[in-house]
């Protein structure tokens, strides 16, 4: 058995940039996760992601937003290593929003990973959690995390599960309401696209992005909106259903990109989304030293060191310095429940 000042649950992005964050304050952190750190197989895979300022959320997530493109920046220059690119000299295309770019994504969140072991921290891998409740023995306070490989007891757990969240739910005693949804992006040979363009079209009721594939020279990554709702141990069925997506995504850049008919390769992912697709970052309404951060509906790559220095300060009882009334669990909670 372990015995540690905090345990993070999750070694995606979010988890990843919390466990940094918290080790950054001087607590002792095991981060957690039931594959490798990091992995191919949760929301945070993939070589790229976009970046951006502008947003269609709360008004109290622009400086959640703002902190964390600072911190990437600090992140970049600490492992000495663009891991956001911004400017694009091969072609005259102009970003409204000038922030936006193109984030790398697996070297972002690798980057993160190695800073936090770098200063000390802790990472068990192939370690599935199973439960966690909080500690009843006379004298003793804190959480205790369990799974088929053992038990590790802490002051505090923030579980950054993604589309997982909802395996726990029973033991949390409370209900969440996260939809996992599978989704793909096809990546196709570029054949007269900008290279370095960055598109959100929204055909009929379907979004569509495009970006750059970053570090596949030539390849353009056409992604979609939509998703299967399906929880991460049904893989199987999830990936039968993944074939329709492929056809919209053939359909729409047939007609309008000027990419190859046929797809080199593609990325699975997943999106944990909530009613009203914003996050809840918040502390469980029983039980104060258990953090939930989930929910991320594609928002959680680039406000990550936000939101990570967030749960930190949460964790440490210091203040943070932002507004997250609008991320609260309370809001999908009835007024008159027992929590």
């Amino acid at each position: 058995m372990m015995e540690v000042e905090v345990v993070v649950v999750g070694a995606g992005v979010v988890g990843a940039c919390t466990a940094l964050s918290l080790i950054q304050e001087g607590k002792k952190t095991l981060l957690i996760d039931q594959y490798t750190a990091p992995n191919s197989l949760g929301s945070s895979m993939g070589q790229s992601r976009i970046t951006r300022h502008a947003h269609s959320g709360p008004p109290q997530l622009t400086p959640i937003l703002d902190f964390s493109h600072k911190k990437w920046a600090e992140i970049s220059s600490q492992v000495n290593e663009e891991l956001i690119r911004t400017r694009f000299p091969e072609d005259t295309f102009m970003f409204e929003d000038r922030s936006g770019g193109v984030m790398k994504a697996d070297r972002c969140l690798a980057a993160v990973m190695r800073l936090y072991r770098e200063k000390g921290g802790e990472v068990l891998e192939g370690w599935k959690v199973e439960g966690v409740e909080e500690r009843s023995e006379e004298g003793h306070g804190g959480v205790r995390v369990w799974g088929p490989k053992g038990e590790v007891r802490a002051l505090s757990v923030v579980l950054c599960l993604g589309p997982w969240i909802n395996s726990l739910q029973c033991n949390l005693n409370v209900h969440l309401p996260i939809q996992p949804i599978k989704t793909r992006a096809s990546f196709m040979r570029n054949e007269g696209l900008p290279n370095s363009s960055i598109y959100y079209i929204q055909d009929s009721a379907v979004a569509f992005y495009i970006l750059p594939a970053m570090d596949s020279e030539g390849l353009i990554k056409v992604g979609i909106n939509r998703g299967l709702e399906v929880t991460p141990d049904s893989d199987d069925e999830g990936d039968k259903g993944l074939a329709h997506l492929k056809e919209m995504i053939a359909d729409f850049s047939s007609r309008y990109l000027p990419l190859h008919p046929e797809e080199e390769r593609h990325e699975t992912c997943w999106y944990s989304e909530t009613p009203d697709k914003e996050f809840m970052l918040d502390r469980h309404p029983q039980h104060p030293n258990i953090l939930l951060v989930v929910g991320f509906s594609s928002t959680g790559f680039k406000t990550a060191p936000g939101i990570g220095h967030i749960a930190a300060h949460m964790v440490v009882g210091k203040d943070h310095g932002f507004d997250i009334s609008p991320f609260s669990v309370h809001r999908f909670i009835p007024s008159k429940s027992k929590f």
